[in-house]
């Protein structure tokens, strides 16, 4: 949902109670803390990386939780690891709200509720970013493969019923590394065994999980008080985790949200409820590898198609699928397979095939494509065989049709653009210097054969013009789908016009994301509230689009 930039500053108060641990012979949290009050003391700035965090809750609840940013300080011989909320998002002058750099930050300049106050002018230097080669962090790198190892956290007193974590220590490993649906199999069988992720180990952990119990006054707290509790707890325990999940009881404040993930980074948040699901553990582990969300119409989240929105079943089988073109593009896990073309200059005639064929063995490299990327400048729009099989069976939308999605860029937010069926037709309007418009075309879809394909064309009308082959042309006219859904009135690219003596400024969207378009705009007030904010490409909604120049 969209709100004014204003960043929420939560505050984070010092546990003031012992959190004991069931690792034998660690020092009370009062200690910890006192030992990194000192050392902090000694220390005049902290070093840390700047990166979004995102909610998620069951769709019918969905909010968005986009506009928060943390800062992760790692381990050092004298302070543990932590996060800091940023009650700002501008350092020196320069926005920081899309994460990826790392900031100095003043000990004066951290309140007791570890929150970086941004906002605060007389601050002066003593937040920085630090420019020195190297040290400024790519926030568009994905990670694409490797063998990650996971370490479940367990805060829980199972002695006591509203302090306790619903799984055992056993149950949670089953869900996360061992049943047939989690994020273990999920990534592994999505990724063709590129990404393989492994239970964590070390003193007292079992099985990749470890069990930290909580203080009496845990309920209410908020979750990243929480977060930082577990921190302090596992700096004093020698483990090898990539990727840290901590379970906390859902009397814990998750501030509406089911769970958090850091995008980039390596910490994410459940309540014991959600924990097991794996709509979940794959959607935040997402964000930890660097993906941003996956919209359709209107929702951030609302693309069912692949696991960076949240549309697939919130439950602990969960639904077998995986993601959307865009990702799974930028993951690279199936590189060979992808076709980059430039429509203006080349026209393209092929079959696409679904990713079991691929990972079957049954598509020979060159003779099909599994993705095909279109570009023009920044814009970026792929094409995919959305085929319902195998690690992709239970896919909750647009099954065994050809799927159209954009997004500009590795770690930017994508949007479902339309589907297609046998002789369907979509439309990209304005893709040219001259306003011409890009056609994505369904000549045919078969799914009885090995593999099973969709033969597409794609050219640029005036350009690159191609039919589809004749044998495969049906009697009627190809079917329009330029809009994005049936609950949709108005294409994204840009809203019906009334009159034809205004135009939108071809493809515009706001500084948030694609799905902040004209067509957006359109709705409600939205208009009046935002519409002379969020500029980008030069320009606002305001001067951009033609609705709200008629409000």
């Amino acid at each position: 949902m969209k709100s004014p930039s204003s960043i929420a500053t939560i505050a984070v108060l010092i546990a003031s109670s012992v959190l004991e641990s069931s690792c034998a012979g660690l020092r009370n949290y009062n200690q910890r803390e006192l030992d990194h009050l000192q050392a902090a003391r000694n220390e005049p700035f902290i070093t840390c990386n700047v990166s979004k965090v995102h909610g998620i809750t069951p769709p019918s609840l969905q909010s968005s939780y986009d506009n928060r940013l943390v800062c992760t300080s790692e381990a050092t011989d004298l302070l543990p690891e932590r996060a800091y909320f940023l009650s700002g998002s501008t350092v020196q002058g320069v926005d920081i709200s899309a994460g990826g750099f790392q900031i100095q930050v003043s000990q004066s300049s951290i309140d007791d509720g570890y929150i970086i106050n941004m906002n605060d002018t007389s601050m002066g230097d003593k937040i920085r970013i630090v420019h020195e080669e190297g040290r400024k962090l790519n926030n568009n790198g994905i990670i694409k493969e490797g063998n990650f190892k996971i370490l479940a956290v367990r805060v829980s007193n199972d002695t006591t019923g509203f302090l306790s974590v619903e799984q055992s220590e056993e149950k949670l490993a089953n869900d996360i590394f061992e049943d047939e649906n989690n994020v273990e199999t999920i990534y592994r069988k999505c990724s063709n065994n590129k990404v393989l992720l492994k239970k964590a180990t070390g003193p007292n952990v079992n099985e990749g999980i470890v069990t930290i119990n909580p203080p009496h006054n845990l309920c209410d707290m908020n979750w990243m008080k929480v977060t930082n509790m577990v921190l302090d707890e596992l700096n004093s325990l020698q483990h090898n985790a990539d990727y840290i999940m901590i379970i906390m009881p859902d009397c814990v404040d998750f501030q509406e949200a089911r769970a958090w993930g850091f995008q980039p980074g390596h910490i994410t948040a459940f309540q014991t409820s959600y924990a097991s699901y794996p709509v979940t553990q794959v959607h935040e582990l997402g964000h930890n590898m660097g993906q941003s969300h996956s919209a359709k119409g209107n929702s951030d989240y609302g693309d069912n198609t692949g696991y960076m929105g949240n549309q697939a079943i919130w439950s602990d089988s969960g639904s077998m699928m995986c993601f959307n073109s865009a990702k799974l593009w930028y993951f690279e896990w199936y590189s060979d397979f992808h076709r980059t073309i430039d429509a203006m200059s080349e026209a393209y005639d092929g079959d696409l095939v679904g990713m079991h064929d691929i990972r079957m063995g049954n598509v020979q490299q060159g003779s099909m494509d599994f993705i095909v990327k279109v570009q023009r400048g920044a814009t970026e729009i792929f094409v995919m065989f959305n085929r319902k099989d195998g690690a992709t069976r239970g896919v909750e939308g647009s099954a065994d049709k050809v799927v159209i999605t954009q997004q500009n860029g590795s770690a930017a937010p994508s949007l479902w653009l339309g589907d297609l069926g046998n002789s369907d037709r979509y439309t990209f309007e304005n893709w040219g210097d001259n306003n011409e418009n890009l056609i994505v075309e369904s000549c045919s879809i078969e799914l009885s054969t090995v593999p099973a394909k969709a033969h597409i064309i794609i050219y640029v009308e005036g350009a690159t013009d191609i039919a589809c082959p004749q044998n495969e042309v049906n009697e009627t006219a190809p079917n329009e789908v330029n809009e994005i859904d049936s609950t949709s009135s108005e294409e994204w690219i840009g809203s019906t016009l009334s009159s034809t003596s205004c135009i939108d400024t071809p493809n515009w969207y706001d500084s948030d994301g694609l799905i902040y378009n004209c067509g957006w705009y359109a709705q409600g007030s939205n208009c009046f509230e935002f519409g002379n904010s969020f500029e980008n490409f030069g320009e606002t909604a305001n001067t951009g689009c033609c609705v709200c120049q008629d409000k």
